[in-house]
């Protein structure tokens, strides 16, 4: 458990943790899957079990928290401004980690002279590149994702096949099914009288997923 706290309580991991998990639980609202906002949600648990256990200052948790709303109004402004407003405030969040004192008492054991502010190193700076880095490609790509859904052109009305005209490609028989060439697709058909391979027919009806054909002409 010991060591379980120790990894969990480093702010470099938690900052990864807590914007994955926010980008994981929007990616998901953009393509619904249950596995996306589960993992999500755990990541910024822990990410919140962690900062917690640092000692994070109060301040830079709401800034976080803020910052992780911004990213979520992306869903109602879909124009990537608000995200990476988000990513902004949540890196300033983050940074404040470092600069503010701790939320909690240092420990006994700390060294002499290090007060309650810790020093930003290398690898902070190279973790603040990658979260934001990945913050604004994040943002771009879900800004991508909803100009794709807002372009797609509508599905098609199944009804919108009925009264178009094609071949059977193999025999039919009446009630039973059949294949047969329409607009270019083929399709499984059935019908109410016995119709040759190679028949032209017209599309009735649409029953389930088969196509009600007749004989084109009658």
């Amino acid at each position: 458990r010991s060591i379980f706290l120790s990894v969990i309580s480093d702010p470099n991991l938690d900052s990864i943790l807590f914007l994955a998990g926010v980008f994981a639980i929007l990616a998901d609202l953009y393509h619904p899957t249950i596995i996306f906002t589960v993992v999500g949600a755990s990541a910024i648990a822990l990410a919140l079990l962690g900062l917690g256990v640092f000692g994070a200052p109060i301040v830079s948790i709401v800034l976080m928290m803020i910052g992780a709303i911004f990213i979520f109004l992306e869903l109602k402004t879909h124009h990537g401004v608000s995200a990476i407003a988000g990513v902004i405030i949540f890196i300033v969040g983050f940074l404040l980690i470092f600069s503010l004192p701790s939320s909690t008492p240092a420990p006994s054991s700390a060294p002499s002279g290090s007060g309650t502010f810790i020093q930003i190193g290398v690898l902070t700076y190279t973790i603040l590149g990658i979260v934001g880095g990945g913050g604004v490609l994040g943002s771009i790509y879900l800004y991508r994702v909803r100009e794709t859904l807002m372009h797609r052109p509508p599905a098609q009305n199944p009804k919108a096949i009925i009264g178009k005209t094609g071949r059977l490609t193999s025999d039919l028989k009446a009630g039973e099914v059949a294949t047969a060439n329409i607009g270019a697709e083929d399709f499984t058909v059935t019908g109410s009288t016995d119709l040759p391979n190679g028949t032209l027919v017209r599309v009735k009806d649409i029953q389930g997923l088969r196509l009600i054909v007749e004989k084109a002409g009658e």
